[in-house]
């Protein structure tokens, strides 16, 4: 999974786009003013894969950057916001996983976080239980 926020002097503000490991946007975010043209040419050359954005960006002198996911324990914990159970153990199983998987398993809290508002009735998981059963997997 990659994110890139994108800059250019043409534009007043920031778009973040998230693909996934195919290479696939995942997430869009625009945290710019766009003028009428600008959201024209977006939507007519909107970079649905990885390869197209670094294409566009080249040929356009955007700047690019990648974002570097922080993928610490304490990011986790202060990401899932649900502090009880066992921290320790929550940390070993964290360390445990790979690269990858720390990333998928931030990446679903947004949607776990939604399913839980949606289904009131069903308590969130103690965060060493999200992390045993690799919750993100579901």
């Amino acid at each position: 999974m990659s994110k890139y926020v994108l800059r250019s002097n043409k534009l007043n503000g920031t778009l973040l786009f998230e693909y996934d490991d195919q290479g696939v946007i995942k997430e869009f975010v625009k945290d710019a003013k766009m003028d009428e043209h600008q959201l024209a040419y977006l939507m007519l050359n909107f970079p649905v894969t990885e390869s197209l954005l670094k294409k566009q960006a080249k040929n356009n002198n955007w700047k690019l950057s990648l974002v570097d996911q922080d993928l610490s324990f304490d990011n986790f914990w202060q990401t899932y916001a649900y502090k009880v159970g066992n921290k320790k153990r929550a940390e070993r199983l964290w360390n445990a996983l790979s690269k990858a998987n720390k990333a998928k398993a931030l990446d679903y809290l947004t949607r776990y976080e939604t399913f839980l508002l949606q289904n009131p009735s069903i308590s969130k998981l103690y965060p060493e239980t999200y992390l045993n059963q690799q919750r993100w997997n579901n």
